[in-house]
């Protein structure tokens, strides 16, 4: 999903960018805000970052747990694990 804005930006001495207030705004980034920069084929990818699951790394749908997010789906594996019986020693 490409999506032109029309604005262009020149890297400063230190090659930062500095993303404008009307776009931070229409994206909801506030100051502070962390973001995972990715490389699609030719293009930087901005993201506000948002810590995915410990276990696979899937963003949508995770909770915390002990302050750390899993997903709902390794949260019923990690369940379905601990109810099974330990195997038997030799």
């Amino acid at each position: 999903m490409k999506q032109t804005v029309g604005i262009v930006r020149k890297l400063d001495a230190l090659h930062r960018v500095i993303l404008p207030k009307s776009l931070r705004d229409t994206l909801d980034i506030p100051a502070h805000t962390s973001v995972e920069v990715f490389i699609e084929e030719d293009c930087v990818v901005l993201r506000k970052y948002s810590p995915g699951c410990v276990f696979c790394g899937q963003i949508d749908g995770t909770s915390l747990f002990r302050h750390r997010p899993i997903c709902e789906t390794c949260r019923q594996e990690l369940a379905q694990w601990s109810r099974e019986p330990e195997p038997e020693s030799r």
